[in-house]
């Protein structure tokens, strides 16, 4: 069957589309039974050459404070790891800080799922690293997580730890498709310095960093060429 691209009208041979001009093509009718669904189908093209893709306005912006990450897109996948003390909490609570300021990112939500909401640790952390953004809601577990992303249209996550959330690769995954914007893991460290859990974590992650005596190193980074360390406390004046 010879097909219009364009408008979809069906021939029986070869010919310009009387309809609207367009190009007709011939299709076999084994692939679909549905003449529509196969000119849409064919319309679509589903490969890129490189011009189109570099033409293409992707948005990519960088968290203030936060540059040693490059401009980051909206949707974004980082796996923070380190040992206890090492100040991956800190930083990830700065950082989701001024992720929900923005208001092309969206809100945030940060799963202490480590120390709780009620927790003393917890509030002195947000009063010494100054969180103050009205856009960042605090929860303890995945559910409750689930709920504000949904009651206040959340587009960033942090979730704080895998460890104490019980968070498989494939669930961390779910997460992944489901929240538009910056989806921030938290692990702890081996003796050995990797990160517990499966390696398929950082496989699926844009961006890997380890926090360890008090500055963040970058094990992989898609969006910065330039590999610097950032440091999470501010140096004593």
């Amino acid at each position: 069957m010879w097909v219009c691209l364009d408008c979809n009208r069906s021939y029986s041979d070869h010919c310009k589309c009387e309809k609207c001009g367009g190009s007709v093509v011939n299709i076999p009718l084994f692939l679909c039974g549905n003449t529509q669904c196969i000119a849409t189908s064919n319309k679509s093209t589903k490969w890129k050459r490189p011009s189109d893709i570099r033409s293409k306005k992707i948005r990519r912006e960088e968290i203030p404070g936060f540059d040693v990450f490059g401009a980051l897109p909206k949707h974004v996948r980082i796996l923070i790891y380190g040992k206890y003390g090492s100040g991956k909490s800190t930083f990830v609570l700065k950082f989701i800080n001024e992720v929900s300021k923005s208001s092309w990112r969206g809100k945030a939500i940060y799963v202490s799922a480590e120390e709780g909401v009620e927790s003393a640790t917890l509030q002195q952390k947000l009063e010494q690293q100054k969180i103050d953004s009205a856009n960042l809601i605090i929860v303890d577990n995945i559910d409750d997580m689930w709920e504000a992303v949904r009651d206040e249209d959340a587009h960033n996550v942090v979730i704080d730890s895998l460890h104490r959330s019980g968070i498989t690769v494939a669930k961390a995954t779910e997460i992944f498709d489901a929240i538009p914007g910056i989806c921030v893991l938290v692990a702890h460290s081996r003796k050995d310095d990797n990160y517990k859990g499966d390696s398929g974590f950082a496989h699926d992650c844009d961006i890997v960093a380890v926090a360890k005596f008090g500055k963040l190193f970058f094990d992989k980074n898609r969006f910065c060429m330039v590999n610097r360390a950032y440091n999470i406390w501010p140096s004593p004046i």
